[in-house]
């Protein structure tokens, strides 16, 4: 299993691999996140918020 950490203040959390998608969760610096899948320069993780999700 593979696991990033969020390196910068906030990150945007967004339903898939474009900024012009929904923004669904915002998470703080040093989250720890599972990775699912990656797509180039996106990652498809997974991350405890009110429940498991994925973006």
């Amino acid at each position: 299993m593979e696991f990033v950490t969020v390196k910068v203040d906030i990150a945007n959390v967004r339903e898939g691999p474009s900024t012009t998608t929904r923004t669904i969760a915002t998470l703080p610096r040093h989250t720890e996140l599972v990775v699912i899948e990656r797509r180039g320069n996106w990652v498809l993780v997974e991350f405890a918020v009110e429940g498991v999700q994925t973006g």
